[in-house]
């Protein structure tokens, strides 16, 4: 779950557990109306809270009840129409966001390769089967449920065209509810992962405040420059290690969102939160673009490994560059390969286009180019257009 940071829905996810446990109780036994009424509230405000879970929950509770269509009753139709209700609240709400979807075959293929790069909890979903060895229907009868969400997860993703870890997390979520149905763990290490658990989520809740310090000094650099430029800090993470580096990533991308900061009251410039070395060395002080950063290319860049960005300075008759392609060198070896491809999510062997972003900085200008990696050695072609 850390792979998709989820601490974030951490509501969402118990929210979206509880309907799973409703769902269950419903196979072994009825509530009272009283109890139904009080899940049937539940039910709506779980529906109503976050698209990326209700979807492919609902769409998994539409094909679980089309061979058990014989088992609804007053009370299941009562709960499950409350959920359905909020989910059709949360995609009212939710059509502005969904206004820019498209299609194109190459652009869904590009999708399911990142999504399979992606889906580390399937994967593991997999990999538990396989060790088990109780046979795929065996396997498929006991997690169908999941297995439809899932499938609905990776579907919505599809349709939408927008994949990252936030829109996967449901999917990790209804996986890691197979992988820990189908291991059976004994009750005290089912006591052991609760309270592991919980020290992580308490040490999680003082993180936050130390992210929370960190982003309104980010803003403040922000609405104190006159460019726009910021640098984003990330915060010790301590023995939590990745999960806490997942859940402090997402954050700092959801407080960059220009929107977001727009919001609060400056719309003149756009946000551009560089790394921190790259903010220290280019923009308050003039030391980055030196003998030892340029790279080894025709046009004059400069780059470090730790910059994650390419500095080209364009001459006062340049255009401004709307297209960029980097192009690589990297070192052989399959372990270097997947780790860049990991990171990624796409064949780092390939050249890497991206969009440059012009700046000025003491009165001259700059493209910036985002990429990674930004190792020297690496990049053997720069070209703009």
């Amino acid at each position: 779950m850390w792979c998709a940071g989820s601490v974030n829905y951490l509501w969402t996810t118990v929210a979206t557990l509880a309907m799973c446990i409703v769902l269950e109780r419903f196979e072994k036994e009825s509530f009272t109306w009283p109890q139904t009424l009080a899940v049937g509230a539940v039910a709506l405000f779980a529906g109503w809270m976050q698209d990326a879970s209700a979807l492919p929950f609902l769409f998994a509770l539409g094909l679980w009840h089309v061979r058990r269509i014989g088992e609804l009753d007053a009370k299941r139709i009562t709960v499950w129409s409350l959920y359905a209700i909020g989910v059709g609240l949360l995609v009212y709400g939710s059509l502005g966001r969904a206004s820019h979807i498209g299609f194109s075959v190459e652009g869904k293929i590009k999708d399911l390769v990142k999504i399979a790069l992606s889906v580390k909890a399937v994967w593991l979903m997999f990999a538990v089967m396989l060790w088990k060895r109780r046979g795929i229907k065996g396997f498929v009868r006991r997690n169908e449920f999941e297995l439809f969400a899932v499938a609905g997860s990776i579907l919505m993703i599809v349709a939408i065209g927008y994949v990252g870890d936030h829109s996967l997390w449901a999917a990790h979520l209804f996986a890691t509810v197979v992988v820990v149905r189908e291991v059976e763990l004994p009750g005290w290490a089912g006591g052991a992962v609760f309270c592991a658990m919980t020290a992580v989520m308490v040490r999680a809740v003082f993180l936050q405040a130390e992210i929370q310090k960190e982003f309104s000094a980010m803003t403040a650099r922000y609405m104190a420059s006159p460019e726009g430029f910021t640098f984003h800090r990330r915060v010790n993470a301590g023995w939590l290690g990745r999960y806490v580096y997942q859940v402090l990533y997402h954050w700092q991308d959801y407080c960059q969102h220009t929107a977001f900061i727009t919001c609060m009251g400056r719309a003149d410039v756009p946000l551009r939160s560089l790394p921190e070395g790259l903010y220290r060395d280019f923009i308050e002080s003039d030391t980055f673009c030196t003998a030892e950063t340029r790279l080894p290319v025709e046009r004059e860049a400069y780059a470090r490994a730790d910059s994650n960005a390419i500095v080209v300075p364009l001459a006062e008759g340049d255009a401004t560059p709307k297209e960029c392609k980097v192009e690589y060198n990297l070192p052989k070896g399959l372990a270097n390969h997947l780790r860049l491809m990991w990171l990624n999510n796409r064949n780092p062997r390939a050249p890497f286009e991206t969009q440059p972003e012009t700046v000025t900085v003491r009165g001259r200008r700059y493209a910036l180019v985002p990429c990674y990696p930004t190792r020297i050695d690496y990049i053997t072609s720069i070209t703009l257009h």
